[in-house]
């Protein structure tokens, strides 16, 4: 199995981290409405996944529209008030972290995958 990992950053500066990972940063890689720029699109379109996972809080427009664009045909996430944007939706409760999130996706998805 291969994991790759996209991380958005909106500070002054990238935290280290691992250098595997694609960075999103909001002050090098969004043009002047805010989008992904071009470069960031085809980067983030061309990795082949067979499950794209959100892990992202609130409402993170920018990663929610990399996300829906892509061409992956499986993607969870949490539920965002009204917004429908995942084919496995998961509600969460507003105290509910990240671990908490992926320890229900990976259960809905072992599940799926024993069926």
């Amino acid at each position: 199995k291969n994991v790759n990992v996209c991380v958005y950053v909106s500070g002054e500066t990238v935290p280290e981290m691992n250098p595997s990972y694609m960075v999103v940063h909001a002050k090098t890689d969004l043009d002047m409405w805010y989008m992904p720029t071009d470069e960031i699109q085809k980067k983030f379109y061309s990795c082949n996944a067979d499950i794209l996972i959100d892990l992202t809080q609130g409402n993170n427009y920018v990663m929610q529209y990399l996300l829906l664009k892509h061409p992956g045909t499986l993607k969870v996430g949490a539920k965002n008030g009204e917004l429908d944007l995942y084919d496995l939706t998961i509600s969460m409760t507003e105290n509910a972290d990240i671990k908490h999130l992926f320890e229900h996706i990976l259960f809905y998805l072992q599940t799926i995958r024993s069926k």
